[in-house]
Order: C-alpha cells, then sequence, then structure tokens
C-alpha cells in the first residue's frame, strides 16, 4: 500500500512538471526581472544584490508583480533527471527509460563548450557580495549536477556516450575554474572561471565530480586533485562544527 502510495504521488508530481515543462522559479532569479532590467539600476552591484535579496526574503512573492518569468534551471533539469533514473532503476520499464533519456537529452542540450571542456550554467544574472556572474557563466554547482546525472544515466545503459560527457566536465574543472589555494596538500577551486572565491561546498562538488569519473577511470589526474581538494575542506567544516575527528576521505572507489 505504502509503495503503490509512494509510486502514484511520485507519477502525478512528475506530470505535474512534465506540463509546465520543468520550468520553474529560483530564489535568485530576481534578475531576471523585465521592470528591474528597464532600470538605470541593472548597473549598479549594489543594487543588484539588494534587489536579489528583496525578492528572495520577501514573504509575498513578488515574481509576477516583477516580470520574472519561469524557465528551465539546469541544476534543477539534473535533479530531475537524477529523479528519472532512480525510478528506472527501480521499475525497469519503458516509460521511466524514456522519462530518463528525454531529460538527459534536455540537459545536454543545455550545456555550454567551454575552452576545454562542458559546463553548464544558471539562467538568470547572479550578484554576490564578492562578484557578477552574467546569465550563462559556466558555474560548478549545476555543473557537478549535471556531470552527476551523466554518471549515473553512464552506470544505469551502459552506455560510454554520457560517461564521455562527463569527463569533459573534468576538463572545464581542472583547465579552467581557477584555484584559490593551491599548495601539495590542498586545493580549492573557485565557484566560476570569473571568480577567486573560497567556497567550500562548491569546491567539493568539483571534488566529487573528479572523484567519480577518476575511479572509473583509473585516472590519477582526476583523483589526486579530488583528494587535495577536500582536506581544505574538511578543516573548514572542522571550524563550523567544533569536530576534531573526522579524517579526510581518499578517492572514492567505485
Amino acid at each position: 500500500m505504502a509503495d503503490s502510495s509512494f509510486a502514484q504521488a511520485f507519477d502525478e508530481l512528475f506530470g505535474w512538471c512534465r506540463q509546465h515543462n520543468f520550468a520553474g522559479h529560483d530564489p535568485f532569479d530576481a534578475l531576471n526581472s523585465k521592470v528591474f532590467q528597464a532600470t538605470p539600476f541593472r548597473n549598479s552591484a549594489k543594487a543588484r544584490l539588494l534587489w536579489t535579496q528583496v525578492v528572495k526574503r520577501s514573504p509575498l512573492n513578488l515574481r509576477r508583480l516583477a516580470l520574472i518569468q519561469p524557465e528551465q534551471n539546469s541544476k534543477g533539469i539534473a535533479l530531475f533527471a537524477l529523479a528519472a533514473l532512480a525510478n528506472y532503476r527501480l521499475t525497469k520499464s519503458k516509460a521511466a527509460e524514456l522519462e530518463a533519456r528525454d531529460l538527459l537529452k534536455e540537459l545536454i542540450s543545455l550545456r555550454i563548450e567551454t575552452s576545454s571542456g562542458v559546463a553548464w550554467s544558471y539562467n538568470f544574472d547572479w550578484q554576490s557580495r564578492n562578484f557578477f556572474a552574467p546569465r550563462g557563466t559556466p558555474t560548478i554547482v549545476p555543473t557537478a549536477f549535471a556531470a552527476r546525472a551523466l554518471i549515473e544515466a553512464g552506470d544505469a545503459f551502459n552506455e560510454n556516450a554520457y560517461l564521455d560527457l562527463s569527463r569533459r566536465v573534468c576538463d572545464f574543472v581542472m583547465h579552467e575554474l581557477p584555484r584559490t589555494v593551491e599548495t601539495q596538500t590542498e586545493i580549492c577551486f573557485s565557484y566560476t572561471p570569473v571568480d577567486e572565491t573560497r567556497i567550500f561546498n562548491a569546491s567539493l562538488l568539483a571534488a566529487e565530480v573528479m572523484a567519480l569519473v577518476g575511479a572509473r577511470d583509473a585516472n590519477a589526474d582526476c583523483c589526486s586533485a579530488a583528494g587535495k581538494t577536500i582536506p581544505g575542506s574538511m578543516v573548514q567544516l572542522q571550524i563550523k562544527t567544533g569536530s576534531t575527528t573526522s579524517t579526510p576521505p581518499t578517492c572514492l572507489v567505485h
């Protein structure tokens, strides 16, 4: 009974999302506002940051008034693809396989060809306290989720084409993301190619991609970079949690 209820809820939710073309809003999509973009404030970093926080934190949804349209988000499509792949692993049905493949096809169509590999971006301009990333800027967070979906698809369908694309994500990480820290024992990757921030959860996502791909290919360079990314992030986590017993893991083994 419980299993059938979960399956029904999954099917109904996925059906609703499909009807809406898997499009929606993001907490940080305020700069997609046609109203804001029509003002001179669009050129001010402080105004962009303030507007983003106002829309994000408002108890009322301001997006309709601000003319912010629902759109597909590459990270969202990657998460839908991961859910569809999980459903396929559970059911092994042809319908579940087609759903997963359709979402993977859509995800791949959203990729950005970079000078060294491939990446994904957010569908909106994003202003942080430290830097501005215009819409379409390759970003490690959606890229990492896309890579995870491709890796799981390669495993589920036993198809190298998906894994080949995930290898190109590693090329992007290794060759295009600035390393804000790089020593013999530690690496910290930046959030995008246009900033030099130290965001340890984003750097860990880069490490995850390299570890997963490196484990499948026995790629020593990817495994080494992943291993060096983890210790610095673990130190930051220890500072935040007070933990002193964490041991940085080695490269993941598939």
